[in-house]
C-alpha cells in the first residue's frame, strides 16, 4: 500500500472512526499551515496529553454523538 493510503486500527469501532475523521481533518490543517511557513509540531508530551484527552471515553462519546447527529442517526448509541 506504500504511497496509496493508510491503515487505521483501534480497540473499538469508535476509535477507528474517530482516527479516520481526524486523519483527514488534521491532514488538511497541516497542508494549510505549511503554506504559511514553518510548522512547530507538538512535543511528545503534548501529543500524549492530547491523545489521553481525545481518546478518553468522554471525548469519544461526545465526538460519536456529534457525528451520529450529523449522519441523522440520533443519539449515536
Amino acid at each position: 500500500m506504500r504511497g496509496h493510503g493508510c491503515v487505521i486500527a483501534g480497540k473499538t469501532i469508535r476509535e477507528v472512526i474517530m482516527a479516520s475523521i481526524y486523519l483527514q481533518v488534521n491532514a488538511g490543517l497541516l497542508m494549510e499551515s505549511m503554506r504559511l511557513g514553518d510548522v512547530n509540531y507538538l512535543s511528545p508530551g503534548e501529543i500524549k496529553a492530547m491523545t489521553d484527552s481525545q481518546m478518553s471515553l468522554t471525548g469519544q462519546q461526545r465526538a460519536w454523538e456529534y457525528w451520529a447527529n450529523r449522519a441523522g442517526r440520533g443519539g449515536g448509541s
